[in-house]
Order: C-alpha cells, then sequence, then structure tokens
C-alpha cells in the first residue's frame, strides 16, 4: 500500500466531517494547482489517473469511492476554502450552491424569509430563484445606463450652467424632470429586485 495515501485511506474510514476532511486530503495529496481541479477524463495534468489509482487503493480497503466521487470532494474543499465554509450547513448545502457567494446569497434570502434549517431542497430551491433574478437586475441595470446616457443626449450634464438665461434654465428643469420619470420607473424594479433577493449592489 503507498503510504503516501494512507491518511486519505484513514480518513475515508472515519465518519467525522469526513466530505470536508477527505477532499481537503484530496487537495493536499493530489495538488491545487491544476489545469483542471475535478480531474475530468480531458485534463492533461494526471489528475485523473490519481484520482483513479486512489480509488483502486480504497476499492482493495473495502471503500467504495469511484473516480469521479473523490473528484467531487477535491473541488468542493477548492470551491469553498475553510474560511468560507458555514459549519452550521451540511456539505450537501455548500454543493448545491456551488460557491461562496450563492451560499451568502441562499443564507440571506432564508433570513429575510425566516426559514428555521437550511435544507438542500430549499437551497436548490433558493439558488434556483436567485439565479432567475439576475438576468433581470443585468437587465434593469443596462437599461438605466441607457437611459441616461439617451436623456443627457443634449449634453445638458457637460453644459456650464448659468442663471442669465431663463430658456437655459427651462430646458434643465424639462430635463430634469423627464429624467425623474423615467428614471424613478427603473429605480422602483431595481429597488423591488433588490429588496427580493438582496443581490443587487452587494
Amino acid at each position: 500500500m503507498p503510504t503516501m495515501y494512507a491518511e486519505i485511506i484513514r480518513i475515508a474510514k472515519s465518519t467525522d466531517g469526513l466530505q470536508w476532511t477527505l477532499g481537503d486530503a484530496l487537495l493536499k495529496e493530489v495538488g491545487e494547482n491544476v489545469s483542471s481541479p475535478t480531474g475530468g477524463r480531458n485534463s492533461h495534468d494526471g489528475t485523473r489517473a490519481v484520482l483513479e489509482e486512489i480509488s483502486r487503493i480504497l476499492h482493495d480497503e473495502g471503500l467504495d469511492y469511484t473516480a469521479n466521487s473523490l473528484a467531487t470532494l477535491r473541488v468542493m474543499s477548492w470551491k469553498f476554502p475553510r474560511e468560507s465554509r458555514e459549519s452550521l450547513l451540511s456539505w450537501s448545502v455548500h454543493k448545491v450552491c456551488g460557491s461562496p457567494k450563492m451560499l451568502q446569497q441562499v443564507k440571506t434570502l432564508a433570513t429575510k424569509e425566516r426559514v428555521a434549517k437550511i435544507t438542500r431542497a430549499y437551497a436548490e430551491d433558493a439558488r434556483r430563484r436567485i439565479e432567475a433574478e439576475l438576468p433581470r437586475a443585468h437587465k434593469l441595470l443596462l437599461i438605466t445606463r441607457d437611459t441616461i446616457t439617451k436623456l443627457d443626449e443634449g449634453g445638458f450634464l457637460d453644459q456650464e450652467i448659468t442663471y442669465e438665461d431663463q430658456d437655459e434654465l427651462d430646458l434643465v428643469v424639462k430635463w430634469l424632470i423627464e429624467a425623474s420619470e423615467k428614471l424613478r420607473g427603473l429605480a422602483t424594479s431595481l429597488g423591488s429586485t433588490r429588496s427580493h433577493l438582496r443581490i443587487v449592489g452587494e
């Protein structure tokens, strides 16, 4: 038995914090700085071969871990450094979220909705709803930017404002009224998106 994998075998036989601990050990043994963290079949850095070797060794020890399952454990530890993991949430919840940023967004939504416990099922639903809102928020931001640009086609924002010309003042007032009316609707839509999921601007 290769002694270099002795720690991985020991961890695989335990049950205390198995997924994170085993994933961390795989990162350490196989390496973090690789072109393909998941060790896919098309990777060319040798990662897949190492994972398959470890899988065979664990199988000889009576432990059923495929190369794919080992790759999943490894990439999860890679995606979630220790400081980004939530000890009160399960490994499977982290897996569903897929990234520390999404995990925090799911937590924020759960707090807003007064969810007592974040389960895998809740995390799946929350992520789906969050990701459905992101394109809408992005589109609204683009519309807002374009609206501001079009409103200033006359160059009012770049002009030097004087108080000697009543016509000039009237034009500026008209521009401000038009701008406020158009932007108020966009601001309401953006505010609604942000208050719903608190993801815009954070």
